[in-house]
């Protein structure tokens, strides 16, 4: 039974690096052995962990092969337009084109939206909109059951949070002072990302930095809470950063994190004790009034830069009622249209529903882009307790697609936040959650967004840094024109390039119950819980690649109806 599942599986690798051979079946490389399983009270601790092992290199071989014939098939169904502007030779890597150029939009002749170039994003969380779980050493991650969390002892050291319990931004403000609460923020700006950030970035196969900002880095702030106290320090920054950008090849989306008022009332808007003031409260119109002035500042400041590919105008919003929310919307919208005629205006919607109401009587947008966050480990994609693990996962990825599907059909959507955390508990590979993330972003969307860059604790299911020890987040996934080729692994020293090659494409764990770093506590979770057979039910290509997709019937789409925007 073992050495039938290795054959079988070293004939799926095989398979998978020849992407123009012979199709595989749209089954689950597991199936044949889960029919051949012991029962429970038959197999041994060793042979139960042969078994596992043996899943995970048939799940990975899987997730592979389904990515991979998913990249073929919409290679050959790209309209004739879109394959002659892709393939153009006079395409100059030196030329430094708009972002918008780069990243055209248009729509398929199914519906879907997409653009000549995917967005292989990557957040830069906690620089312009501190948080305490990316700025304080040992701080829990937002997934961390509360009784890890409780265990944890926080160290503030050197933050901005030093010294202090506070919960977020406004309150340390009053506690320790505003002009020290500057002075603080002036040198987290200068020291957490440097050029040597985005110089390494680019080398990992990332073209775009969503950069999270508060209101406070554009506007004075009128409520005298935030640093810096002179918003011009961190317009410079950012007008640095897209320099930055510019000279190593990525584009930017400005994504204004943080609202007057907050707009939901969590850590990340500023303040987490007072509600949504950006639509509760008397200071409500006052504080979208100025939410507009931001947008339209960070356009009349940034909207000619070539590396400026968005604006965001808000991030997961709550407590508003459709017409605030729709009418922000549009008059963002409007705003920045006056200065910057074609970056993406980027408005959040985690449904479709959520922005049924933003055109009136065929009003038309464009470059608009829905922006949609999700994460298997808190949420409505919540896991539990550690355990359920690759059935349960495949299940939640197609209820994204579902709606991911809706919105793209509609407006371009990003998946704007997506990260390795997962809920699985030490049975789920990082590997294979990103591969499975990744095929339900190309299946569905424009691009995504990884959640975060960097964290201060060492955490592999959080933090880009840490992750790429482990997982090549964007290795599967085409090099666009003008892009360097982000396979070659440009950002790995020549010193542990062996190492980390070994490591990437190893596709048999070391052990059967593996542990991120920053999760080494999964261990004693995982001794309590049930394992989970596999339903062979959720195993199907069929459900993101399409069942015909083969190399002579995918044939390419006329350009009748497929326009640039």
């Amino acid at each position: 039974m073992a050495s039938a599942l290795v054959i079988l599986s070293f004939l799926v690798v095989a398979q998978g690096l020849k992407l123009d051979g012979p199709k595989l079946s749209h089954e689950d490389p597991t199936k044949k052995k889960r029919e051949l399983k012991h029962s429970d009270k038959d197999i041994s601790e060793e042979d139960l962990k042969k078994d596992m092992k043996e899943n995970a290199v048939g799940h990975t071989a899987f997730l592979r092969q389904e990515i991979r014939e998913l990249l073929q098939y919409k290679a050959k169904k790209q309209p004739h337009a879109v394959r002659r502007y892709l393939h153009a030779k006079d395409h100059d890597n030196k030329v430094q084109v708009q972002a918008t150029q780069k990243f055209r939009l248009f729509k398929q002749k199914d519906g879907m939206w997409k653009t000549t170039c995917a967005v292989r994003g990557l957040a830069l969380g906690g620089w312009f909109v501190p948080e305490k779980f990316i700025n304080i050493h040992n701080f829990p991650t937002p997934d961390m059951p509360k009784g890890v969390a409780n265990e944890k002892v926080m160290d503030t050291t050197g933050t901005i949070y030093e010294g202090s319990n506070a919960p977020d931004m406004c309150s340390l403000s009053k506690e320790i002072g505003r002009q020290e609460l500057d002075a603080r923020f002036q040198r987290h700006l200068n020291t957490f990302i440097t050029e040597k950030d985005f110089e390494f970035i680019a080398k990992t196969g990332v073209n775009t930095l969503r950069i999270p900002i508060g209101y406070w880095n554009v506007v004075e702030d009128p409520y005298k809470l935030y640093a810096p106290i002179n918003p011009a320090n961190s317009l410079a920054l950012m007008d640095k950063s897209l320099e930055w950008a510019k000279t190593h090849g990525l584009s930017v989306i400005f994504d204004l994190h943080s609202s007057p008022g907050s707009q939901n009332g969590w850590e990340h808007s500023g303040c987490a004790q007072h509600g949504s003031g950006l639509f509760e409260g008397g200071m409500a119109k006052k504080n979208q009034a100025l939410s507009v002035v931001v947008a339209e500042k960070l356009a009349e400041r940034f909207g000619k830069h070539p590396s400026l590919l968005g604006i965001q105008i808000i991030n997961e919003p709550k407590g508003y009622s459709d017409q605030a929310l729709m009418d922000l919307y549009r008059d963002s919208y409007e705003a920045i249209r006056k200065h910057a005629p074609d970056v993406w205006v980027i408005v959040y919607a985690h449904k479709l529903d959520r922005v049924a109401h933003l055109a009136r009587d065929g009003e038309k947008f464009h470059n608009l882009i829905l922006d949609k966050h999700e994460y298997a480990c808190f949420g409505d994609g919540r896991t539990g307790g550690p355990g359920p693990t690759y059935s349960h996962h495949r299940r939640v990825t197609k209820g994204w697609k579902r709606d991911l599907v809706d919105m793209n059909n509609e407006y371009p959507t990003i998946l704007g936040e997506w990260s390795l955390c997962h809920g699985g508990g030490v049975n789920m590979k990082l590997t294979d959650w990103n591969l499975m993330q990744q095929t339900t972003w190309l299946s569905s969307t424009i691009g995504s967004v990884f959640w975060t860059y960097k964290t201060l604790t060492d955490n592999a299911r959080w933090s880009y840094r840490v992750a790429l020890d482990d997982v090549d987040i964007w290795g599967e996934l085409p090099t666009c024109v003008r892009e360097p080729d982000h396979k070659k692994k440009a950002w790995i020293s020549a010193l542990s390039l062996k190492h980390h090659e070994d490591a990437l494409h190893e596709d048999k764990p070391l052990d059967a119950h593996h542990s991120d770093v920053g999760y080494e506590w999964e261990h004693t979770w995982f001794a309590n819980t049930k394992h989970e057979e596999e339903d062979e039910e959720e195993w199907k290509m069929d459900d993101f690649v399409p069942a015909d997709a083969k190399a002579d019937d995918a044939k390419p789409d006329d350009d009748k109806d497929v326009k640039f925007f």
